[in-house]
């Protein structure tokens, strides 16, 4: 008999079987994403939606609790593209309808101020109809065909730069330890500074991540002189290969490190026998979207499934308006 159910737990072995047998599954999805963020992040906690038919998961849907003061969001899942539905082929086609139930029954209260659930793979389509459905744009290049082909698709301005830095002597290799980790930390420190963010992933974070590179972290480097200048996280599941963020030092721009990282990061991701490798979104940076463009990425567009309070969505209004009085 088929089950619904809210858990912060779930037996590890079944959670890695069930995200082994959904084909579109993600690193998102993984214990391992949960387990850094609620680890190293404060005020984050997991939340799981699962549909069980005795002893076996049937489906899930991972999300975290974000607390901030008294509120608190859910959200499956944080900082990625994807992170919703995870489900065996022989599940119910109408399991995605029970799970997004029984999550939103458990997390109700006066303190939640939002759910979100991010959709890539468009699963949980019919299954929010009390949700606002938004649209986002991700930048995809698909790896199903020899890596010449990648590369001669890209547009001439990204291969002159690969060739660049090569000229440059610019060299990418894997990271081997922790400390590397946090010298991609204090790069994005250094990135986020210059974008005018704040940065909230701390070096317990990166020395998190710095243990998962057997379960699909990998961190590419970027070398001058012998001296770390550029670097490349990527988050590979479900033979995707997500480019979680890349960064470089100021001073390192003029060599070109972010496109060979990318370059590499394809290359590698064809002798894997991956299939895609995701660029993200652009945030609605002109610069960024243009930086990506030249890879000759896909447009794929996902949707993301938003339940908020009303006071909330009028909090939200009303900063805009004032930020525009002030602007």
């Amino acid at each position: 008999m088929l089950e619904y159910s809210v858990a912060s737990s779930v037996d590890p072995t079944a959670w890695d079987e069930l995200v082994a047998a959904t084909p579109s599954s993600s690193f998102f999805q993984t214990r391992l994403w949960s387990d850094v963020l609620t680890e190293t992040l404060d005020d984050h906690e997991p939340v799981r939606a699962i549909a069980t038919d005795g002893d076996v998961l049937l489906a899930a849907i991972p999300a975290i609790r974000r607390r901030r003061g008294p509120l608190s969001v859910v959200e499956s899942m944080p900082f990625g593209t994807y992170g919703a539905l995870l489900r065996r082929p022989d599940a119910p086609s109408d399991v995605a309808d029970g799970l997004v139930t029984a999550l939103c029954d458990a997390v109700a209260g006066p303190t939640l101020a939002q759910i979100r659930l991010v959709d890539f793979g468009g699963d949980l389509h019919g299954a929010c109809t009390d949700f606002e459905q938004h649209a986002c744009d991700a930048q995809v290049v698909p790896l199903d065909r020899p890596y010449d082909e990648i590369w001669s698709a890209f547009k001439p301005s990204a291969r002159n730069k690969v060739r660049k830095a090569e000229r440059a002597g610019v060299t990418v290799r894997e990271a081997s330890g922790t400390e590397d980790f946090l010298r991609y930390h204090a790069m994005l420190e250094e990135c986020s500074k210059r974008w005018g963010s704040v940065n909230p992933f701390g070096r317990a974070f990166f020395e998190r991540l710095a243990n998962g590179t057997d379960e699909g972290v990998q961190m590419l480097l970027a070398e001058h002189d012998g001296v770390v200048i550029a670097g490349d996280l990527n988050l590979i599941g479900g033979r995707c290969v997500f480019n979680w963020g890349n960064v470089s030092h100021r001073d390192a721009v003029r060599l070109a490190p972010n496109s060979l990282l990318h370059a590499r990061g394809m290359e590698e991701g064809c002798r894997r026998g991956l299939l895609t490798y995701n660029l993200g979104g652009s945030a609605g940076i002109e610069a960024v979207a243009k930086f990506k463009s030249a890879f000759r990425p896909e447009r794929v567009t996902y949707h993301e499934y938003v339940l908020e309070k009303g006071w909330m969505r009028l909090g939200r209004r009303l900063r805009r308006s004032a930020e525009g009085a002030v602007s």
